[in-house]
């Protein structure tokens, strides 16, 4: 993913989409009763989240094994 501003790719880290579902979460607040049509978007922030998370998880159990 790029910035729209460079050229240079925007890593994707926990932080950042602990900070993107902080504003979905406040944009479906201030939406009202229309905010769900931001939940699509919530929803893939959250899998997104997950995922990287799982895989620090597993990077973690194998960096751990080697160490035995």
């Amino acid at each position: 993913m790029k910035a729209a501003n460079d050229n240079k790719p925007v890593k994707i880290t926990t932080d950042l989409l602990e900070k993107c579902l902080d504003r979905v979460a406040l944009a479906i607040d201030r939406a009202g009763d229309k905010g769900a049509a931001y939940l699509p978007i919530y929803e893939r922030l959250e899998s997104e989240l997950k995922l990287i998370r799982a895989n620090d998880n597993t990077l973690e159990r194998a960096r751990q094994r080697i160490r035995r």
